[in-house]
């Protein structure tokens, strides 16, 4: 891979991860409603969900992935189903809590899984990612216009996960920063409320899509 290679794979990746999407809509509700460390969590299970994808494209994993359909519908169907536990443990935090200073913290003993953990934002942001399964198509179609992949080499393979955590996690940490510059002030109980619920019928909406293609 050149330096022309790796520029024009960072500028492409960084682009397409800062268009509006449901990660982007998930990072900055973790972001108001939890705030910026819970951000930065589910940014940082996006990543980990694209680094799987890149991985299993520059491993050729990609007539695989349609050889072992079956297993991919597990995934889809495990998916589907923690994003709609997701969503509704975002309506319920919504309904039963007012208080500003208790909406963004956890009980000391709360599960990983729960809304209010950091590894449950991480969780959502992997889980969220791994769902779209199509992106193995996207990585195995985009990569060999930029990484020579066979063979393959292990600086290229470290360079192109290095390019992918750099412009996908920046992508991502902008939208944590962005939401970081509303004023404290202006995110009240409604507004928690108000973004809870929204986030909770879009991971419902989307779990149960999932759930229904899993076939």
């Amino acid at each position: 891979m050149t330096l022309w290679d790796a520029l024009t794979l960072f500028a492409a990746m960084t682009a397409l991860a800062l268009l509006p999407s449901t990660s982007v809509a998930l990072v900055i509700s973790r972001s108001v409603s939890g705030g910026p460390r819970h951000g930065v969590a589910t940014s940082l299970g996006v990543v980990a969900g694209d680094l799987v994808f890149v991985a299993l494209a520059l491993l050729g994993m990609t007539a695989l992935s349609a050889a072992l359909g079956s297993v991919f519908s597990v995934v889809r169907l495990l998916a589907g189903l923690f994003l709609v536990y997701y969503g509704v443990q975002l309506w319920r935090r919504a309904s039963s809590s007012t208080d500003d200073s208790k909406q963004s913290k956890p009980a000391p003993d709360a599960p990983w899984y729960y809304p209010g953990s950091l590894l449950g934002s991480f969780s959502a942001g992997l889980g969220l990612t791994l769902a779209d399964i199509k992106a193995i198509v996207f990585y195995a179609s985009l990569l060999p216009l930029f990484v020579q992949l066979n063979p393959l080499s292990y600086t290229d393979a470290a360079l192109v996960a290095a390019i992918t955590v750099v412009s996908v996690g920046g992508a991502k940490l902008f939208y944590v920063l962005l939401a970081g510059q509303l004023p404290r002030h202006a995110i009240t109980a409604r507004h928690r409320k108000t973004a809870h619920r929204t986030m909770g019928s879009g991971l419902i909406a989307a779990g149960a899509y999932l759930i229904a293609r899993a076939d």
